[in-house]
């Protein structure tokens, strides 16, 4: 069993959390720049709860803020090359969501789409020759045709050939996904079995994000959906995020993940 933790907002506060955790994560910290995470990663990753650290780069909010064709190309091309030119082997999260901060970009990110949809799969599919270990934060499907329209909108990748690992947002506490749930956990059924260690679940949220209103996932039904999950064969999870990390969710973390025997905390 494996567990990473997401932290969107790297701050002190949010970081002495970690002292709250049954066992060592990888932690995700979200960051403009490779630079300024490495400076963040360097602060943390001596703490005996981080197994491991991972680069998660977003864009301003103007930009896109996630990683799709409708972000700004000059912003996806400034993560891309930065990568690229990283010289340094990094597990990388891929947030591959549509800019749903900057609704117009929908439209003014048109233009180049294709393009753009090009540049990033050929990123994607080159990153392990960069050193990059690459994992694709998507949205929960419901079956086969979202998951289509999903890959057309370049928001989600097959995963599973060694080159890019998928990771699910399976966030129950917003009220769409929870009146969905049942055919959604069908559906991760499914790619757990195809794709096996490849592929991780993202729970909460146990804390709000950039929206500011994102509804809480309870500890009571953070323990049901870790068990609900286990019984379809899942083994790697995920939270976002650590700054809502508590007493009463470190303990459901401790008794349903850290007695696995082969917790390594890699996603």
């Amino acid at each position: 069993m494996k567990l990473s933790i997401f932290e969107e907002y790297p701050t002190e506060e949010n970081f002495a959390k970690l002292d709250l955790l049954p066992f060592p994560v990888f932690l995700y910290i979200a960051a403009p720049s490779l630079t300024k995470w490495k400076n963040i990663r360097d602060q943390v990753s001596s703490h005996e709860a981080v197994a491991d650290v991972g680069y998660w780069p977003i864009l301003t909010e103007r930009e896109g803020y996630w990683l799709s064709p409708f972000s700004q190309e000059r912003a996806l091309e400034r993560v891309m090359n930065e990568l690229e030119e990283c010289k340094e082997e990094l597990t990388v999260l891929w947030d591959a969501e549509p800019p749903l901060l900057r609704p117009s970009l929908f439209f003014r990110g048109l233009p180049g789409f294709v393009r753009k949809s090009r540049r990033i799969r050929k990123f994607l599919a080159n990153a392990k020759s960069h050193g990059l270990s690459i994992v694709s934060c998507e949205y929960a499907s419901t079956g086969s045709i979202i998951d289509w329209l999903y890959r057309c909108f370049t928001v989600s990748f097959n995963g599973g050939d060694g080159i890019i690992n998928k990771m699910v947002m399976c966030y129950t506490s917003f009220p769409l996904i929870s009146a969905l749930r049942k055919r959604i956990l069908w559906q991760i059924s499914r790619q757990q079995e195809s794709l096996g260690a490849d592929y991780s679940v993202a729970l909460g949220t146990i804390a709000q994000g950039v929206f500011g209103t994102e509804p809480i996932l309870s500890p009571t039904d953070l323990a049901k959906d870790i068990t609900d999950l286990r019984d379809l064969g899942v083994h790697n999870f995920a939270l976002f995020r650590l700054g809502g990390l508590d007493e009463e969710y470190a303990a459901v973390l401790k008794e349903h993940l850290a007695s696995a025997a082969d917790l390594s905390a890699k996603a």
